[in-house]
This record gives structure tokens, sequence and C-alpha cells, in this order.
């Protein structure tokens, strides 16, 4: 237990990010564990009207938004274009410090950032990446909220157990079993209606260039993702809302959800996302922490500005 001198306290989310996990439900991290990995083939580009010119969209950290376009005249078949043929032809094209490739353990299509300790965060999106099944088909891009009202978390527990043998006169005998966590479930109210949040926790339809969201249907898979959560914390006694003494990053690491009820009404109308996390899985299957807490100073806040990672 802290000191009230030591304590720190925990105020509010100021900012929230969403981003979609790997085809294989991996972290989709720029390139040191994982890196982004997409399907292993073959992938059906035979609906884009220019095979030579299909664009891969990407965002390195904070920069600005790139792209490339990827020519896939020369495969085989534009409908069944193979993770090589995919892999090569991305290389080609030469996004800046891309490299594209067959993952050597699951032979899915595999993208890393050149110096993935440089960054933080990689996104990619656009017809290669969805196609390629990059994000389970969505891409990686990250749907980046600041008007959040509130952010809920709720451990899911496996109760302990007891099992009791009483004899004759009377006397147990008993073993107790231990709990366990098995995950959370949580709530994210915003304040603000965002289409591709929706799309990337409820699994609908986003389309950007025509500004519309269908809903899924008994066919649509689920797709995962993760939860970056930040917020403020501050010493003992009162403070300006400025004085601040560092920040708390919470990741949940694989959720499944679902958009909650809306009601329109006199005034504004909240969206509503549920969720539940369950523990990922190392490369042995072993089970990992479902949630992370980790204290950011307010430099290492300032330095990974989150609202740059915006690419809407």
């Amino acid at each position: 237990m802290s000191k009230k001198e030591d304590a720190r306290y925990v105020f509010s989310t100021t900012e929230t990010l969403v981003q979609p996990l790997n085809a294989d439900l991996t972290q989709p991290d720029t390139g040191g564990t994982y890196g982004q990995l997409g399907g292993v083939g073959p992938f059906d580009f035979s609906g884009e009207a220019v095979p030579a010119s299909i664009p891969l969209n990407y965002k390195s950290g904070t920069a600005a938004n790139a792209s490339v376009n990827v020519d896939l005249s020369g495969a085989s078949s534009i409908s069944a274009v193979t993770v090589d043929e995919l892999f090569a032809a991305i290389n080609t094209a030469a996004p800046t410090d891309l490299t594209a490739s067959k993952d050597g353990t699951t032979n899915r299509l595999k993208i890393v950032h050149d110096t993935p300790a440089s960054i933080d965060f990689l996104q990619l999106w656009g017809p290669i990446a969805t196609i390629g099944l990059i994000g389970q088909g969505i891409g990686t891009r990250i749907a980046y909220v600041d008007t959040q009202k509130s952010l809920s978390e709720t451990p899911v527990l496996k109760d302990e157990e007891a099992f009791t043998s009483t004899d004759s006169n009377g006397v147990d005998t008993e073993v107790l079993s231990d709990g366990y966590r098995k995950g959370n479930s949580g709530t994210l109210t915003d304040a603000a209606d965002d289409w591709y949040l929706k799309a990337v926790i409820d699994g609908g339809t986003y389309d950007e260039t025509n500004d519309t969201y269908e809903v899924g249907t008994s066919l649509t898979t689920k797709k995962y993702f993760r939860i970056i959560s930040i917020s403020a914390r501050y010493k003992v006694g009162t403070n300006k809302e400025a004085d601040l003494v560092d920040y708390m990053k919470t990741e949940i690491f694989s959720c499944k959800g679902s958009s909650g009820e809306r009601t329109k009404e006199r005034g504004f109308v909240d969206t509503v996302y549920n969720w539940s996390a369950t523990s990922p899985k190392d490369g042995s299957g072993n089970p990992l922490p479902d949630t992370k807490d980790t204290v950011m100073s307010i430099s290492e806040y300032a330095t990974a500005n989150f609202s740059a990672l915006d690419s809407f």
C-alpha cells in the first residue's frame, strides 16, 4: 500500500486505440515477434479493375499516410494469387521501410517494418492488405478515439471449487481448488458515432468512399482486436487538471465485441460497445495475461503522440 504522498490516483480515460489482430490472432506488431500476418492464399484479386495497379496503404508510426501500387498482372492467375507471387509483387512496389515475405512457420503473408524498434505501430489497409487477409481481412488500421465517455473492465473469473467427503462421524475431508482469471469483459461508451470503430468491434462493413455502414449477418465472421487506453494520474490533494504526474497505459490484448443498445431521442445519442477478452497464447500454447498496465512518464506520452496515429 502506497503512502499518501507517494500514491497515484487514476483519472478518467483520455484516449483509446482499437486495432484488429493478425489473421492468426497474434498481435499486429511492427516486426518484432510477429509482424503483420495475413492469409496463406491463394488470394482472389479478380474484382480489382486494374491488376497492374492495386493499392497498398500504410502508416509507419506517426509518419504521414503513404501508399504504393502493386502490380499483380504477372500472377499466374489473378483469381488465385499465391503468397509467393503476392509478397514478391509488394517488394517490387517498394513501400518505404517495409518488407514482405512468407512467414517461415505459418506460411502466411508477412509484412514487417525494416527497423521495427523505431516505431510503436504499423498500420496496413487497402485492397492488397484486405484481400491478403491482413487484420483478418479488414487491415490493421487503428481506430483512434478521444470522444469516449467511459471505459469499464470487469474480470472474468473461474470460481474456486470445494470437493468434500463426510464420513459417518461427521468429519469432512476436503480439497479446495483455486479459481483463476479467464479474461475480462468491458464496455466502451463513445459520445461520437465512429463507423470504422463500429466495423472493427461489431463486424459490419464500413464503406469509407460512400460513407455507409452495414451491420453484419449470420454469415459475418467477427474480428478480434486489441484495445489500448490511456488515463492520467494525479497526486493526493486538490489538483488542477494540468497538474498530472504521469499516465497509465492499459493494453487488453485479445477481444471480440459487439455494439450495444442505441436510443434515438431528443438529445445526443451515445454509441455503446461491449467486448469480452480472453488470454492470448504464446508460441507454445501457454496462456498469457489478457491485460497489462504500464506507467508512462509525461515525456514518454508526448513522444508516443497517440493522436498522430489517426490515419483518417
